[in-house]
């Protein structure tokens, strides 16, 4: 999201655009753009060359500078980055959940110290449900480049007085390393892999060498005027195709990612003159939407964000296409009142550039801490923190090995195992029953079954790595019954849908993957708990909750808060039909479970629903924390209710 000072060529502009509009597209849902993230490699790479064009034309001619450097990166990242999180402010102040805000207000922090993608990196993943509802999410990408900024010319440098050849091989090495670490990562740590530079770095340096190679070697011009029609071609063909068949699946950025990255460097390199790529990549609209592709890349994602926020998620399709017109208008105006005014130095001098630079991080930096101290101790945000159970220790990562504060004896008769949906349940059992000696045994995704774990086929939130974790922890959870006799009953909870969701989900066995369904599921869990039977501890099951189509927590806090919401998540009321349907495999799997492995199966739904709907507020006390899990106070209050604790131990069997 450069621009460099070598002659100006409206191809370049032009594959900005084509960068630009697929991830707006991407990012509004629209069908035909499901691999639109690419865009952003896109933006990397011409970064990564244009800013090699500058800095060696600099050194080659001993004119370059760090100090003007930094204050051309100032003039064109920040004026209209720091116009956009000022327009965010009050919209946020005026919308957003107390939660919301307080997340927003760190990142204003994050992105004012260019470490946004660090920041996170740390919470969620960018494809998982809920994060797009930052928004300021989209500056990871701006991370990634001031991070490149601020070491890369320092690298070029102290290492251009070893030639350009070596110094060639030097960024090659480096970049090859990046691109291994990338594909690594995407397998063992897809968050950290998306967001962070490490794993980013190599498509910068895919521009950098293009540029190195350019000025070294004659070898590419002397291609361009044989097979440049032909290369270019081949270079847009590539970036459509990841645009078009790479999904949220895609393991990214990895070896697939070679894909749009090498085609944008083949445009790069050949779209030249009289190409027929330079051509359509150069007409008026295709170009005019590159110069603005900056601003229109920082609008999209607050106006996608506040109307995911005013809706709950709920944002029709004609919504977003209306926001999209809107953000490229915004794009226009602020490319023309914002950025351009600041590019040129007659107004502003490299001294006054950088006191306005450190003087607007500051700002938002004091406001996004006065507004996450404000909001930290709201008495909202603590209803709606995550339920843990008895600790936040109590998500176990790898072995399960019982802790002091997962378990409240140090005989436990009642292990309460699985994943998220297990902790949330904690607090209802031990508010019907203060005594229960329980000890808690849960990973987040990770379902209780025994030699068995689900993998997703469609996201990336559980990889084949986690999955063998989750088996791992598992398997501890079984030696640690056969071992401790004390327990006599295990209470299992889970939301079930990764073990017979076959759209979504596979499930690695022993055996290899096998696709997930009611009836494998079904007979998986027969399996799981015929091994506990084995071992004399009995069994109970608890179903989770009714769940919408939006986030229920966001939901009754934005009602009590007296906060706008649109669309039909209006009266934060659960449609009974919708859930039954929603959820209709997995009620079929606890049925069929209760039927055949003759176990019990308690359900929140007497209590919480009628013949039409399912409330997710009872005497002002919110019952959901987020999309499906209880609320602390929620499910103390339906444990008491349902006399939770004395259920589990009399339907154990």
């Amino acid at each position: 999201m450069t621009t460099g000072h070598s002659k100006y060529r409206p191809e370049v502009d032009g594959l900005r655009a084509l960068a630009v509009v697929p991830v707006v597209l991407f990012h509004a849902g629209l069908r035909g753009f499901s691999g639109g993230y690419v865009g952003v490699d896109i933006f990397f790479v011409i970064s990564g060359y244009l800013i090699t064009q500058i800095v060696i034309g600099e050194l080659q001619s001993q004119n370059f500078s760090l100090a003007r450097f930094y204050e051309r990166r100032a003039r064109r990242i920040l004026p209209a980055l720091f116009f956009v999180m000022l327009a965010c402010v009050p919209f946020a102040w005026a919308w957003m959940a107390p939660a919301q805000l307080m997340g927003f207000a760190e990142s204003m922090v994050a992105v004012s110290l260019f470490v946004s993608n660090v920041f996170f990196s740390r919470r969620n993943g960018y494809f998982d449900e809920g994060v797009d509802e930052n928004p300021l999410l989209h500056t990871w990408s701006l991370g990634v480049e001031e991070q490149f900024y601020l070491f890369y010319p320092l690298f070029l440098l102290v290492f251009w007085r070893i030639g350009i050849k070596r110094l060639i091989w030097l960024i090659l090495v480096i970049a090859v390393c990046s691109l291994g670490w990338a594909e690594w990562q995407s397998q063992n740590d897809s968050i950290s892999n998306f967001y962070l530079a490490p794993s980013r770095a190599w498509e910068l340096l895919l521009g950098a060498l293009l540029t190195l190679l350019t000025v070294s070697t004659s070898l590419l011009q002397r291609v361009r005027k044989t097979l440049g029609n032909i290369l270019a071609g081949v270079g847009l063909l590539m970036i459509i195709c990841a645009i078009v068949i790479y999904d949220k699946a895609t393991p990214f950025p990895s070896l697939y990612a070679l894909v749009p990255t090498v085609g944008t460097v083949l445009v790069l390199a050949f779209a030249h003159g009289e190409t027929i790529a330079a051509k359509v990549l150069s007409l008026k609209v295709i170009s005019g939407i590159g110069l603005v592709s900056y601003s229109a890349y920082l609008w999209h994602q607050p106006l996608f964000a506040f109307a995911r926020i005013l809706t709950l998620g709920n944002v029709s399709q004609s919504l977003f296409l209306c926001l999209t017109a809107v953000n490229f208008g915004l794009a226009y105006v602020t490319w023309r009142f914002v950025e351009t005014p600041f590019r040129g130095q007659a107004r502003l001098s490299r001294a006054s550039v950088f006191r306005l630079s450190v003087a607007g991080s500051l700002f938002f930096i004091a406001f996004g801490l006065w507004r996450y101290y404000v909001d930290k101790d709201n008495r909202l945000s603590y209803v709606n923190r995550a339920n843990y159970g008895l600790s936040v220790k109590c998500d176990f990562v790898g072995a399960f090995r019982p802790r002091a504060e997962c378990v409240t004896s140090k005989s436990p008769k009642v292990m309460v195992w699985g994943d998220s949906y297990a902790m949330h349940i904690v607090p209802g059992l031990m508010a019907s029953d203060a005594r229960m000696e329980l000890v808690q045994a849960t990973a987040s995704v990770c379902g209780p079954l025994f030699g068995v774990a689900a993998i997703t086929t469609r996201s990336r939130i559980i990889t084949q790595q986690s999955a063998e974790n989750c088996k791992k922890f598992n398997d501890s959870v079984l030696d640690y019954l056969t071992k401790q006799t004390s327990v006599e009953l295990v209470v299992i909870s889970s939301p079930f849908v990764q073990i017979v969701d076959g759209e979504d989900y596979d499930l690695l066995t022993g055996g290899g993957r096998i696709r997930a369904s009611v009836r494998a599921g079904t007979a998986l869990m027969q399996q799981t708990i015929g091994t506990l039977r084995q071992i004399r501890k009995k069994v109970v099951i608890v179903a989770p909750p009714p769940i919408g189509e939006f986030n229920l927590g966001n939901c009754t806090e934005r009602l009590l808060l007296r906060k706008p919401i649109f669309g039909p998540a209006r009266s934060c009321e659960i449609d009974r039909r919708t859930y039954l349907q929603k959820r209709g495999d997995v009620l079929e799997f606890l049925r069929e479970v209760e039927s055949e492995a003759h176990v019990s199966v308690i359900r929140f739904d007497d209590l919480l629903c009628n013949r039409d709907i399912c409330t997710t507020s009872i005497h002002g006390i919110p019952v959901y924390r987020d999309q499906g899990h209880f609320s602390y106070s929620g499910v103390e209050y339906l444990g008491r209710q349902m006399s939770l604790a004395t259920n589990v131990q009399r339907l154990g069997r």
